[in-house]
């Protein structure tokens, strides 16, 4: 199968690096129920089957990584970060797809510790009982702030900083709690 934009404008093709990750076109499919459901006659609503779109994990995540994977490559990277909230999708998917073009995949779990560094700072709830939230209320294998004792908050706070100075997103902006504890050399959880 031929990549689709390279059909339409050949001459991307010498500038536009790509792997192979998916299986595509993927189908696009009735959703007759559904529609009977909304009040919809049969045939007007559609659905695309994205999440078919490769075996290992599938999504719309996978036509975006061929392309950035195929820079990575093309640069001569041997890594790749994805960034996102705790469990974010994109994250996950290049996890799951770097190691099958050769790279070594790598996630920045963020602005999701830095919320969770507001919450204590704010006064909201300590760091324990966010962590026991999030691992006993939402199944995560381990609370953000354990997380960010793991990772390092000196880490967090330079990743956090770096995002905030590159989009200016006010999310990305790092609490004062994470500056002031990672100058005094304070866990979040000891």
């Amino acid at each position: 199968m031929t990549f689709p934009l390279f059909d339409v404008i050949p001459s991307c093709e010498r500038r536009v690096s790509r792997v192979a990750l998916g299986d595509f076109p993927t189908p696009v499919e009735p959703l007759d129920t559904v529609a009977r459901e909304l009040g919809a006659s049969d045939g007007q609503t559609w659905v695309k089957r994205d999440d078919i779109s490769a075996a290992a994990y599938g999504g719309n995540k996978v036509r975006t990584l061929e392309l950035l994977f195929g820079e990575a490559r093309a640069l001569g990277r041997e890594h790749v970060v994805s960034s996102g909230a705790f469990g974010s999708n994109h994250a996950l998917a290049t996890a799951i797809h770097a190691p099958r073009v050769g790279l070594r995949p790598g996630a920045l779990l963020y602005p999701h510790l830095g919320d969770a560094v507001r919450m204590v700072q704010d006064g909201y709830a300590t760091a324990a009982a966010i962590d026991a939230a999030m691992t006993l209320g939402c199944g995560y294998p381990r609370g953000p702030l354990r997380m960010l004792d793991d990772i390092g908050a000196a880490r967090v706070l330079a990743g956090l900083r770096a995002m905030h100075a590159r989009y200016g997103d006010p999310a990305f902006a790092p609490a004062p709690l994470l500056a002031e504890h990672v100058a005094a050399g304070i866990a979040f959880c000891p």
